[in-house]
C-alpha cells in the first residue's frame, strides 16, 4: 500500500514515498493507509519462504546501495522542518501527512533553480561514489555469494510476486551458457544482406520494427527444411555437452557445491519441524529389603524362625478343617 505521505504529489511512485516516509520523524511514518484483514493464519507458501529467506546465511559481500534522487533529499529535510511546525500541530495524524506532502511538494516548485542545483550536485557526488563501490563489490564478489543472491531474489519474488525486486547481476567469470539453434538462426538472419533475407524471411529487416522481425524470423524457422534446422540443432548440441562440463569444472573450483550443500542444510534447520522431548518422569529406586540368613554355629543351634499367621490365613485354616470334619461324618 502507498504511504500517505507524498500520496497527493507523486500517485505513481511508491518507492520514493516510503523512502521519505523513511526519513522522516518517527511520529510521521506510516507505511501502511489501511489495514489488511487478518486471515488468522498465514499462506503456509508464504511462511515457508519467510523462513527460508531469514535462515540463508550471509554472503561476504552485499551490492552498495543506490544513491537518492534530489527530490528525496530535500523531502526528508523539509519533513523533519515542517513536524515541528505549529501550523500543522491541530490536525489529526492522516491530514498532517497530508498537509505536509503538499507543502514539500509545493517548496519544491517554488525552490529557485540554483538551489536545486546544490541537491542535484549531491546525487552525481553520490552516483559517482556508488559506481566505484559496485565495481569493488563485482570484484570481491564470490561465486558462492551469487548463489545465496540468486536464491533470496527467488524468496523475496516468492513472499511478494508483485512487488518489483532488481535482479542480481549474474556471475561474470561463470561460463557463458550456449546460443539455442533458433537464436543462431536469428543472428545469422541479421547478418545476411538485404537480397538474402527476402529470399529467407519474405523481405528485408530495414525499416521494421524488432517485433514484426521476430514474427518473421519464427515464421521461417518453422517452415526450415530439417536438413537445414538439424545443422543448427547439432551446432548447439555440441556447444551445450562443452558447455555442461565446464559448469561442472567451474562449481567445483570455486567451492560452489560445497556453498550449496552450507545453504540447503541451514534451510533445512530453519524449516523442519522441531521435535518435542517428553518429559521424562524419575521413579522412585524400588528397594529389595534383604534379611541376613542366621548361621548355626558349631555346637550352637540355631534359634528357628517363628511363623506369622495372618488373621485371614487363620480362619481359612479354621474352616478347612471344619470341612473336612463334615465331610468325614457325612461318609461314614
Amino acid at each position: 500500500m502507498l504511504s500517505v505521505f507524498l500520496q497527493p504529489v507523486l500517485p505513481v511512485r511508491e518507492g520514493i514515498y516510503q523512502q521519505i516516509v523513511k526519513g522522516a520523524p518517527y511520529g510521521l511514518r506510516l507505511l501502511q493507509t489501511t489495514a489488511t484483514p487478518s486471515t488468522g493464519t498465514a499462506p503456509s507458501s508464504i511462511a515457508l519462504a519467510k523462513k527460508k529467506l531469514k535462515a540463508l546465511p550471509e554472503p561476504s559481500v552485499t551490492p552498495p546501495k543506490k544513491p537518492t534522487p534530489a527530490y528525496i533529499l530535500f523531502a526528508s529535510a523539509q519533513s523533519q522542518i515542517l513536524s515541528k511546525d505549529s501550523a500543522f500541530a491541530n490536525r489529526d495524524y492522516r491530514a498532517k501527512l497530508t498537509a505536509i506532502s503538499r507543502e514539500i511538494s509545493s517548496r519544491w516548485e517554488r525552490l529557485p533553480e540554483s538551489e536545486k542545483k546544490q541537491y542535484h550536485a549531491q546525487v552525481e557526488k553520490a552516483k559517482a561514489q556508488y559506481e566505484r563501490d559496485y565495481k569493488n563489490y563485482l570484484a570481491k564478489r564470490t561465486p558462492a555469494d551469487v548463489l545465496l543472491e540468486k536464491k533470496a531474489y527467488k524468496l523475496k519474488k516468492a513472499i511478494k510476486p508483485d512487488r518489483a525486486t532488481a535482479k542480481p547481476p549474474r556471475d561474470a567469470n561463470a561460463p557463458k551458457a550456449p546460443l539455442t539453434s533458433y537464436v543462431r538462426f536469428f543472428k545469422d538472419v541479421y547478418s545476411m544482406s538485404p537480397s538474402k533475407q527476402e529470399e529467407v524471411i519474405g523481405r528485408s529487416t530495414a525499416g521494421i520494427s524488432p517485433q514484426e522481425v521476430s514474427k518473421l524470423v519464427a515464421a521461417a524457422y518453422k517452415s526450415l527444411p530439417e536438413s537445414e534446422k538439424k545443422k543448427y540443432q547439432t551446432a548447439y548440441a555440441t556447444e551445450a555437452e562443452a558447455y555442461k562440463k565446464k559448469v561442472a569444472v567451474y562449481k567445483r573450483s570455486n567451492g560452489i557445491d560445497a556453498a550449496r550443500a552450507k545453504m540447503e542444510r541451514a534451510i533445512h534447520r530453519a524449516t523442519s519441524p522441531k521435535k518435542v522431548q517428553k518429559k521424562k518422569v524419575a521413579l522412585r529406586p524400588v528397594v529389595k529389603k534383604t534379611t541376613a540368613k542366621r548361621t548355626s554355629l558349631p555346637g550352637i543351634v540355631a534359634p528357628q524362625r517363628k511363623k506369622i499367621i495372618t488373621k485371614a490365613a487363620a480362619t481359612a485354616k479354621s474352616v478347612g478343617a471344619k470341612v473336612k470334619s463334615i465331610t468325614r461324618k457325612i461318609t461314614k
